[in-house]
């Protein structure tokens, strides 16, 4: 940023608090410092405290964030079809996402404590278990189909070399393994 677009007042300065955090998150994980944070919102690092209490709940107001977009998105799903291929798009239109995801785990944060709730996966298991109620238990289909988007979006690169598929397409790949993702509903 340059020095005269710094954030000033409380929702420009909690909006670039909360856009450096999940950017950091994304490339080191847990292991940022308060002053990382606040060195790439451009702001000085005693403001954390007074907006968001502690570095742990600027973590966790960050990752809410993302709820609202989330919650909108759920709500347009009209068949657990759709809800799956949106599951599976989404992962590759925001891999940052997953990426935040895997590390907090990783360093042993509980799933509860990353984020309260999972609209996605929870309208999916909804719209699975109004379909097929005679099906496979929804949950475990819905938690099937976001494995394969989340470990397909974390292991591309791995997967893409060792199977041989580097001299295909890449969007053929993924178009693909989301047909062969559609089969479990």
């Amino acid at each position: 940023m340059t020095p005269t677009a710094r954030p000033r007042g409380r929702d420009q300065i909690r909006a670039a608090l909360t856009s450096s955090t999940l950017e950091l998150l994304e490339t080191h994980g847990l292991d940022i410092s308060i002053r990382q944070i606040a060195e790439r919102a451009d702001v000085p690092h005693s403001v954390i405290g007074r907006y968001f209490g502690s570095k742990d709940e600027l973590i966790r107001s960050a990752i809410d964030s993302t709820l609202p977009f989330d919650r909108e998105a759920a709500d347009r799903f009209e068949n657990a079809e759709e809800a799956a291929r949106e599951a599976f798009n989404s992962v590759f239109a925001r891999p940052e996402r997953i990426r935040i995801l895997a590390q907090l785990l990783q360093a042993g944060m509980a799933p509860r404590e990353i984020r309260a709730e999972a609209p996605l996966l929870a309208t999916l298991v909804k719209l699975v278990e109004a379909e097929q109620p005679t099906h496979a238990d929804p949950r475990i289909i819905a938690a099937a189909i976001y494995a394969l988007s989340v470990g397909m979006v974390l292991t591309e690169e791995y997967i893409v070399d060792h199977a041989g598929l580097d001299v295909l397409d890449r969007d053929d790949v993924r178009r693909q393994v989301q047909d062969l993702m559609l089969r479990l509903l």
